[in-house]
């Protein structure tokens, strides 16, 4: 029974399994062994291979099974068979020893197992993972003919994109020349036919080159070489920037006004690109310009949102216009390369399409979007969000009102309802009590209301407005006064204030405030407008915070000038000493590097171009000696450009200040690298001296040419300084074209730039931008070898020189008698003399300009002998110039004429 279960078992299994003796006779198998060979059990139980198999097959068989007895153990191989009806197998057989009770080797037990269907599908799959490799093949073969087109196309665009800036760089060079040519040719006298004409190249001219640089930006954009700055900046600088730039498009159309409203929320000073933004607002506002005759242009900057740790503020900026509006299907090709609203738009108003596009792209760099809402005929609105990080820079303390004045009762007066709303806004940030009116009519009325006094002491006019205009109706306010104190009036234009400036001088009017109008140009308008004798003691709170903030950390710090230009020289050491450093002075590289070896400074400041030896060249070898590798050394510099500043990190100096120098930026740079010690800070507040001389307060009449405003800012709003600032330029620089000319002849190119280089960065110092301009535009056109173009740029820095000597002529008179009349007083003698060189003489031999210039100026408050007097003037100018040793020489003159 059991026999007969067993052999059922083994006659189940589907592999082949067969026992055979030593002598290879076969004694058992099971059915499917038998159905392999094709004989039946009976034929092949009790036979050996030889009588089953063929030769050779049973030769083979025998083989392996001896050896395996042998060696007493399993063995095992996988090899194809074919069954008697022809069908192939493929067998992985198993054979091992069986041993008897007493453990001796009786014979093989052998298990075949059919792998025909596991070696189809390995074979299936390795046809499958062949199939998978050449699809792999053909893929990576495509992506490297992808990348080799990719390759193409980038060079195609490379390609371009330095085809596109070469011929924007080509294209420039006549178009300055058609630009500037026509610009002086319509200064000649003219039939007004031929200025007509030159008026139309001028303007096509300046489209051209508008076009010429959209296509350069979009190339940019294709070519993803747009990139994005990230540095600090102050964003009313550029929003003034951009009304800058508009108002002198809207001038060109009739009723048609800039206005901005601002949020008080808005932070001041940010970090991100502000060129960029400028760029954007300017594309706007160019569009809004083009597309409005008459009404308004609007821009709003409002806070959007703050990030939760503070240090981050996204910003939304629109621009509002009362043109001609859009259809939806127009809106919906806006944003799109080389498109307009629609094709007469192109006919009818110019440009290239790509204004939109390039300013979509950098909206999205900003981390922002950007819309249109529209209707035809109701005008447009363009608004786009920009994500910028918070300054380093603290609000800037600019001059309040104090609590005396937030009683001055003021109106607006303005035919613009957005005008009224947008004034009155900014008034009551620092004045509690204003009111608005809509006409030259309802202001009269106003005022009539309190016939016996004037209700309001400070009134805003618009000048342009239907029925009574700005003028007529202050000419009526003013007259109506009646021998009372009469309202301060501040006429507000959004046109040129040169047509109504004499005008309204006539009438009694000082102030003209033009539009787009911020906090701080309606602030200056009031401040100028009503004089400090208008107001109680103590109203005015000038408040120099950053100037306070150095005296406050590292005031008392020892700081190197090098620095070979003598104004540049006052302007820097006075702001420094200002906020109570110590100030030396070097007059060129060599001169810094050896006074860098003989005493320990806190920071050097570093001049780039200097004769003798250049700010790069000092700064090298001061980084060469190991004790001054952590000496801050702040580049500065005229040159502003990104490489610039790269040659002056590279040269070893860890920061870089442009000038005109931004006393902000200056303060700012130093605090960031001086590192406060033991002996700075609070105690230095002492030498923090107000900038107002002793004995008179020096007065700045407004400079045809020259904005006095902004000058007087950059020297921390001393106006001393400023002044002799102006005399020193008028004295030292009435030939400065003549000198650049007579370099070049003589061949000393060098010289003829440094030359310009200098007139453009004191020019700068003192506000007159128009002859820095000019006088860049000679720098570098003797610097790039621009031969063919240097006759009109020389000529308009002649023109613009000689006006600005002219305009200083009488100021420079005026302060001349002033000091005659200062100096009227004492009269000196030898022992005086002896006492006062004294004093001044070891300031000398220390370099230290402030104190020399302290005693120096004691020294001219005396009226002295002739043959002093003249040794006096000698020592005043090598002071001025901070040549201290020929100083020192005019010192041993006067001692040995004393003795």
């Amino acid at each position: 029974m059991q026999q007969t279960l067993l052999e059922s078992v083994i006659n189940s299994i589907p592999d082949r399994i067969f026992v055979k003796d030593l002598e290879g006779v076969h004694l058992a198998c099971n059915t499917s062994y038998a159905e392999f060979i094709g004989r039946k059990k009976e034929t092949i139980i009790g036979f050996d291979d030889h009588q089953i198999f063929d030769k050779e097959t049973a030769e083979k068989f025998r083989k392996h099974d001896k050896r395996m007895i042998a060696e007493e153990r399993s063995f095992r191989r996988e090899e194809w068979a074919t069954y008697p009806d022809g069908r192939r197998v493929l067998l992985d057989t198993l054979k091992t020893p069986f041993v008897d009770l007493e453990g001796r080797i009786k014979g093989v037990v052998g298990i075949s197992h059919d792998n025909t269907e596991r070696k189809q599908m390995e074979e299936d799959l390795k046809a499958r993972v062949k199939d998978l490799k050449e699809a792999q093949s053909a893929m990576l073969k495509m992506m490297e003919d992808l990348d080799k087109e990719k390759a193409k196309a980038e060079a195609a665009t490379r390609a371009k994109s330095d085809f596109l800036a070469n011929m924007s760089h080509e294209i420039r060079t006549p178009m300055n020349a058609i630009m500037g040519m026509s610009h002086l040719a319509m200064k000649t006298e003219l039939t007004p036919k031929q200025f007509d004409y030159l008026k139309k190249i001028d303007t096509s001219a300046k489209s051209l080159l508008g076009i010429i640089n959209d296509i350069l930006d979009f190339s940019k954009i294709e070519a993803g070489k747009l990139d994005m700055e990230t540095v600090s900046f102050d964003l009313m600088e550029t929003i003034e920037n951009f009304g800058n730039l508009i108002t002198v498009k809207t001038r060109e159309k009739d009723n048609l006004e800039v206005l901005f409203h601002l949020d008080s929320e808005v932070p001041r000073f940010l970090k991100g690109d502000p060129l960029r933004l400028g760029q954007v607002l300017v594309n706007l506002g160019n569009n809004a310009v083009k597309f409005t005759e008459t009404g308004e242009i609007v821009l709003t900057t409002q806070l959007v949102e703050t990030s939760v740790d503070g240090d981050k503020v996204t910003l939304r900026f629109s621009i509002r216009d009362s043109g001609i509006g859009m259809t939806e299907e127009q809106q919906s090709r806006l944003f799109q390369a080389f498109s307009q609203a629609d094709t007469s738009t192109t006919r009818r108003f110019g440009g290239t399409g790509l204004g939109l596009t390039i300013s979509k792209r950098l909206v999205e760099m900003m981390g922002g979007e950007i819309g249109v809402k529209s209707e035809p005929g109701k005008g447009s609105e363009f608004s786009f969000t920009a994500t910028f990080s918070i300054g380093e820079q603290s609000e800037r303390m600019a001059m309040v009102l104090g609590d005396d004045r937030l009683s001055l009762k003021t109106l607006v007066v303005d035919d613009s309802r957005t005008a009224r709303q947008i004034l009155q806004e900014m008034l009551e940030v620092f004045i509690s009590e204003v009111e608005t009116a809509a006409s030259g009519e309802e202001a009269l009325k106003l005022m009539a209301s309190q016939p016996e006094i004037s209700p309001f002491r400070l009134i805003l006019m618009d000048w342009k407005m239907p029925g009574m205009d700005g003028m007529e109706t202050s000419m009526e306010i003013l007259k109506r006064a009646h021998g009372h104190s009469p309202p301060k009036i501040i006429l507000v234009t959004a046109y040129d204030p040169g047509e109504v400036h004499q005008e309204a001088r006539q009438i009694g009017i000082q102030r003209i405030l033009s539009k787009p109008v911020t906090h701080d140009s309606v602030l200056d308008a009031i401040l100028g407008s009503m004089g400090d004798e208008e107001m109680p003691s103590k109203t005015l709170k000038e408040t120099t915070g950053s100037e306070m903030a150095v005296a406050e950390t590292i005031g008392g710090a020892n700081v190197l000038l090098v620095e070979d230009n003598e104004i540049n020289q006052q302007v820097a050491s006075e702001i420094l000493e200002s906020a109570g450093l110590v100030v030396d002075v070097a007059n060129d590289g060599r001169e810094g590097v050896e006074a860098v070896g003989k005493k320990a400074f806190d920071a050097v400041l570093m001049d780039i171009q200097m004769p003798v030896m250049s700010g790069i060249e000092a700064s090298i070898a001061i980084r060469k000696d190991s004790r001054f590798k952590d000496l801050p050394i702040i580049a500065m510099t005229a040159h502003a450009m990104t490489g610039d500043r790269e040659k002056s990190l590279d040269a070893g100096m860890i920061d870089h200040v442009t000038k005109p120098i931004d006393p902000d930026e200056l303060f700012s740079a130093l605090m960031r690298w001086i590192s406060p010690r033991e002996g700075l800070g609070v105690g230095a507040m002492k030498d923090v001296k107000p900038s107002k001389e002793k004995g008179y307060e020096i007065q700045i009449p407004e400079i045809e040419g020259i904005d006095t405003v902004s000058g007087i800012k950059r020297v921390g709003g001393n106006k001393s300084l400023y002044s002799k600032l102006l005399i020193k330029f008028f004295e030292e620089y009435p030939k400065a074209d003549t000198n650049i000319e007579d370099a070049l002849e003589q061949g000393d190119r060098e010289l003829a730039q440094r030359l310009a280089h200098t007139v453009k960065g004191v020019a700068g110092n003192i506000g007159a931008n128009n002859l820095q301009e000019v006088a860049g535009h000679v720098e570098t056109a003797i610097k790039n070898g621009e031969d063919a173009d240097f006759e009109p740029k020389i000529a308009a820095f002649q023109k613009r020189l000689g006006q600005a000597m002219e305009a200083l002529k009488d100021f420079v008179t005026s302060q001349t008698s002033v000091v005659e009349e200062k100096s009227s007083g004492q009269v000196g003698d030898a022992e005086k003399m002896r006492d006062l060189l004294e004093k001044l003489e070891p300031h000398l031999r220390s370099r230290k300009p402030k104190l020399c210039k302290e005693v120096m100026g004691k020294i001219q408050l005396i009226q002295w002998p002739d043959e002093l007097g003249t040794h006096t003037n000698d020592l005043a100018k090598w002071i001025r110039k901070y040549k201290f040793k020929d100083a020192l020489k005019v010192v041993e003159e006067i001692k040995k004429g004393l003795n």
